[in-house]
């Protein structure tokens, strides 16, 4: 039999003759509208994770104001402020505090050290001594004044144990001391007086890239800040932003501003108000 093949023999029985337009326009909505929907979904779990992160940053920032340089600043007294300007507050910072057991010489005593504590990150270039002499409540300041070790060890120890002192520290506590003589002109302290070996101690907020952040003396101690600042309150109950030269009637240290995250396009702000009562130092109104 002649004849040309029938056009349905060129499809095998059984084999799909492709999709429609219209069912290929409904698979690209549905595959879009799941794929949106996936992106959003992403998109909400990368902000909340971003808000998150932003939280716990601006915790730390608050943190690092309320706990160390709070307790850092509150251990001062408003004699031991050297400067207190908006941005920036330094303090006589204690490396080192003794009692003196006893004179030996016009400008040698035996001291006993009660406490002390590490000067990591205190600038070497400004130590001082500040000794406050039974009975008096005050000190006396010697910025600079760097007293001279000559000895520790048994013979400074005996001395102190017989002046009272506990006798079971370690040698290094028990210490004979030179030097006074450069900024007192009493020379070496009676027995009774207490001691103070201090640094300089800065607490600042440093301008950035359209923030700040607080630094200990060099090192940076929390960021971002932004309108961060200091105010001092004195002992007549006026705030003031710069005591100049009432330093010594700071009572309260105040800190106001606020903090944020830098996960997020547009970071949420904390407020920052904290304030700072000074050792010995009563809170104003």
């Amino acid at each position: 039999m002649s004849g040309r093949a029938s056009p349905k023999g060129l499809f095998r029985s059984g084999y799909p003759a492709g999709f429609s337009l219209p069912e290929i326009i409904i698979a690209v909505t549905v595959a879009t509208v799941i794929l949106g929907a996936l992106i959003s979904l992403i998109r909400g779990q990368s902000a909340y994770y971003g808000r998150q992160e932003d939280a716990v940053t601006a915790q730390q920032n608050i943190r690092a104001v309320y706990d160390l340089m709070g307790a850092e600043v509150r251990s001062a007294s408003g004699a031991d402020i050297l400067v207190a300007v908006p941005d920036s507050i330094a303090v006589r910072s204690d490396v080192s505090r003794a009692i003196v057991c006893d004179s030996t010489g016009p400008d040698e005593a035996i001291v006993f050290v009660y406490d002390s504590v590490s000067a990591a990150n205190l600038p070497a270039g400004f130590r001082g001594v500040a000794l406050s002499p039974p009975p008096d409540s005050t000190w006396a300041y010697a910025d600079g004044v760097v007293l001279v070790l000559l000895e520790t060890g048994s013979g400074p120890r005996a001395i102190c144990i017989a002046a009272g002192a506990p006798g079971a520290a370690a040698d290094a506590r028990y210490r004979r001391l030179a030097g006074f003589s450069a900024a007192f002109p009493a020379g070496a302290p009676p027995r009774g007086t207490l001691l103070r070996v201090y640094g300089r101690l800065t607490f600042s907020f440093v301008a950035g890239a359209g923030h700040a952040s607080l630094r200990r003396n060099s090192q940076e101690l929390a960021t971002p800040f932004a309108g961060a600042a200091f105010s001092y309150a004195l002992s007549d109950g006026s705030v003031v932003t710069a005591p100049a030269g009432r330093l010594s009637d700071v009572v309260e240290v105040r800190v106001v501003g606020a903090t944020f995250g830098t996960a997020t396009i547009t970071p949420h702000a904390w407020h920052l108000s904290h304030r700072i009562t000074l050792r010995n130092g009563l809170r104003s109104p």
